[in-house]
């Protein structure tokens, strides 16, 4: 009799510790649903979307002012205490776990994959990891665009890893084109992720 009573403990303590694992599973957005998001926006065509122009060459690392430098400013007269409440504000949710998730699981996405999209990517965390200077960088820019057949000129596009709400039908993201910085909204409607507004722009003088 004990030892039923301590095998049905047991039984119960690992179904709990289950049912957590698959809560907890839950509350991540795969890095699969994540480049499935950027390659839809990126290579959208339709008249309306957000890229007007085609999409060069993509960075595989996004060196960008931080977001906590002045996320609170760009919503009038609030105030928020962390990055995770201004994120939950902007994506209309009060499951700030969700949010915290994002931020804190996983948070390397690797850009690279983009390229099964058929984008180019260009590595600029190895340079940045050798601690290249950004005019040396540049001239790597040029010749990769050269190379591949772009404008010399041709801006790097970086991308920061986005952060969704829990219906996943909203996303927050934010864009570096050259030293032009931009704060995004994109909401799925009908299955397609179209823009639902710019929440601020920035420049970056170097």
């Amino acid at each position: 009799m004990k030892n039923l009573l301590l095998l049905t403990l047991f039984l119960m303590l690992f179904s709990c510790k289950e049912s957590k694992k698959e809560l907890v599973e839950v509350k991540q957005v795969s890095n699969e649903f994540i480049l499935e998001f950027l390659n839809e926006i990126l290579s959208d065509s339709t008249e309306t979307r957000y890229f007007r122009n085609e999409i060069r060459m993509i960075s595989n690392f996004a060196p960008m002012v931080r977001d906590t430098d002045f996320f609170y400013m760009d919503l009038e007269d609030k105030k928020f205490n962390s990055l995770v409440d201004y994120k939950a504000d902007l994506l209309n949710t009060k499951d700030t776990t969700f949010i915290k998730n994002q931020l804190n699981n996983n948070p390397k996405l690797n850009l690279d994959f983009l390229s099964n999209y058929g984008f180019v990517i260009f590595d600029y965390k190895k340079y940045f990891d050798d601690q290249m200077g950004i005019v040396s960088i540049d001239k790597k820019i040029q010749i990769e665009n050269v190379k591949n057949g772009f404008n010399i000129d041709s801006e790097l596009l970086m991308i920061e890893k986005p952060t969704f709400n829990k219906e996943l039908n909203l996303a927050y993201i934010r864009f570096k084109n050259g030293s032009n910085g931009k704060k995004v909204l994109f909401e799925k409607k009908n299955g397609k992720w179209k823009l639902l507004k710019e929440i601020s722009t920035w420049n970056e003088h170097y």
